[in-house]
């Protein structure tokens, strides 16, 4: 950024500041002090921020001269001024909040317009890498012979003489290293050489694909549901820089947004959070964008956080979490309410007899709609977990015990409707008007009302990320008051001409009995079908013997949905000094998981 004053004799002055690199290289040479790349890289590596100044007298009338023109003639053959050094502490809540979401396997990355050493040193502070992870910056050199355009070198910000392989992203296996683990920082002229050099690649292989119009129409973040397009992807170099990166340097806004969309086009799901006008695009490309102050950022993100930290993240985490699982269990609840009660009625209308109005009243209106709003009230759980949610709806874990729950529900009811027409006593009232005073609907009613009952107390169970349902009180009240009215109506109704009682018959009380024990039976299975068989079938089917990555266990995905990024970053790991035969660290032991 530059500005023109005039002195008091009337002369022209150009004062120019911007980033230590490039006012290094629009001032003259002359001018710079002999140790400046010296001092700058011990001012960033001790995490400062730092700015450059210069200045340049005017000779000519800046009136003449188009705007770009004058801008050239005003940043050019400058005379350096000085550094301006500036620390900006690391709040206090930062280093908690990253260390909290590194344990649940959020993968955290910084990206910045700062300087990368400056970058990688409050990284550090902020415990964005271990202890004994070294960081590779990467470098744009001039090719080798036989390649004019530009190369990336990855240099340890520690130790210069190691190196990376440019194309596997690995250590030389006669490296003796004294750290674990790497990561890369990835700074802004890099990233344009690699992206220049990802979109030639895309365009050869766009050439080699047939023309297809919903291709060419396809949202960028959704790339991988394109089967051509994921394979394509899962050898991209360039995005397997991406997988290793954890901090960004010197990035535009452009390029900050750019980031958010080829993550996501890897299947990725990227949240941003950002504070200022130059995050404002990111913030709009990412699936969940967070601006931490009320400016232009708030603007382009969907949540603004009151406070101007990240402490926010884990709790909307938490809540976007719990707001998953509400949702899918409110639907596999009122997908069984419809099918228990279907099933009472199509059992009535073998019997020749048909539900009351009053007992349709008491089940849809006392009993199912307070519980079904109560459910969605529990708050999220506090802590923020390694495991997550499914977000298929239609995932066997959803669907599937769906299924095997409205199994178990027809089961019990027709035990139930076989041992009503088996008592002693009973009595066939039914009539060609299929009335609802019946032996059988009676039966049914009582046995279907508890059903409900065992399935909200399924599906009002979302740990570990939603608090547990006894510290939900207004649903723990209404559901133990529903419990008791039902069984005063399956052991003591006797029948009657008013409201709820009007259609029911007087059972016998071994019939009662049954009832009782059959409700309970089916508390039993229903819970250890939900807690032990669906889980161990999920388990089975989805077992993978992989070590898995910063981004989680990676089971193997099938299908249309299969996403690369998994296999891509565990490519990248596998090149680590941990995970080499024999490794040891100076006096470090080290457990591998």
């Amino acid at each position: 950024m530059s500005v023109l004053a005039e002195a008091k004799d009337k002369s022209l002055l150009s004062f120019v500041k911007g980033s230590p690199e490039v006012i290094q290289s629009l001032c003259s040479p002359h001018t710079l002090p002999k140790d400046f790349d010296r001092e700058l890289e011990v001012y960033t590596k001790s995490g400062y921020r730092v700015i450059a100044l210069a200045y340049k007298r005017i000779d000519f009338d800046p009136s003449v001269l188009r705007k770009d023109d004058l801008r050239k003639a005003c940043e050019s053959g400058l005379t350096f001024s000085a550094l301006v050094v500036m620390e900006n502490k690391l709040k206090p809540e930062t280093r908690a909040v990253l260390e909290k979401l590194g344990e649940a396997r959020v993968r955290c990355v910084m990206v910045t317009g700062d300087n990368v050493l400056t970058a990688i040193t409050v990284a550090r502070e902020a415990a964005l890498f271990d202890k004994d992870t070294e960081v590779f910056a990467g470098r744009v050199i001039k090719g080798e012979a036989g390649n004019e355009g530009p190369c990336v070198e990855w240099v340890s910000t520690s130790d210069e003489r190691l190196k990376l392989d440019p194309v596997t992203l690995h250590l030389a296996s006669d490296a003796t290293p004294r750290f674990s683990k790497l990561e890369l920082a990835l700074t802004g002229d890099v990233f344009s050489v690699l992206f220049s050099d990802h979109q030639s690649e895309l365009v050869k292989w766009q050439a080699t694909q047939p023309v297809n119009t919903e291709t060419s129409k396809e949202d960028p973040s959704a790339a991988y549901l394109n089967p051509e397009k994921r394979e394509f992807l899962s050898k991209s170099h360039f995005h397997k820089v991406l997988l290793a990166t954890q901090v960004c340097a010197r990035m535009t806004p452009a390029q900050k947004a750019q980031v958010v969309v080829e993550l996501q086009s890897l299947g990725l799901y990227v949240g941003m959070c950002g504070d200022g006008a130059n995050d404002c695009a990111a913030l709009k490309a990412s699936h969940v964008g967070v601006s931490l102050s009320e400016s232009d950022a708030s603007i382009a993100a969907p949540f603004t956080c009151k406070t101007p930290n990240i402490e926010c993240i884990p709790t909307l985490l938490s809540a976007g979490r719990a707001s998953l699982v509400t949702s899918f269990q409110l639907f596999r609840f009122m997908s069984l309410y419809s099918m228990i009660q279907f099933t009472t009625v199509i059992l009535c209308y073998f019997s020749q007899s048909v539900l009351g109005n009053w007992q349709y009243l008491y089940q849809d209106l006392i009993l199912v709609f307070p519980l079904t709003v109560l459910m969605g009230t529990s708050d999220a759980s506090q802590d923020l977990t390694v495991k997550r949610p499914s977000g298929n709806l239609l995932s066997f874990r959803n669907i599937g015990s769906t299924i095997l729950h409205m199994a178990i529900c027809f089961a019990f009811q027709y035990a139930v409707y076989i041992r009503t027409y088996a008592d002693p006593n009973y009595t066939n009232l039914a009539t060609d008007a299929f009335a609802a005073f019946n032996w059988n609907t009676t039966a049914l009613y009582y046995i279907s009302n508890c059903q409900y009952l065992v399935m909200a107390s399924l599906f009002s169970v979302g740990y570990p990320w939603k608090q547990m349902p006894y510290k939900n009180w207004p649903f723990v009240v209404w559901f133990v008051a529903a419990f008791i009215i039902n069984m005063l109506y399956l052991l003591h109704s006797k029948g009657g001409n008013t409201f709820f009682t009007v259609d029911e018959v007087d059972l016998t009380q071994g019939l009662r009995e049954y009832i009782l024990l059959m409700i309970g039976l089916n508390f039993i299975v229903s819970w250890v079908v939900e807690l032990v068989i669906c889980p161990l079938i999920v388990r089975l089917s989805l077992r993978s013997d992989n070590q898995g990555s910063v981004l989680g266990k990676g089971v193997p995905q099938i299908g249309r949905m299969h996403k690369p990024y998994h296999p891509m970053r565990q490519q990248f790991e596998a090149g680590w000094p941990c995970r080499r035969a024999g490794f040891a660290a100076d006096g470090v032991v080290l457990q591998l998981q």
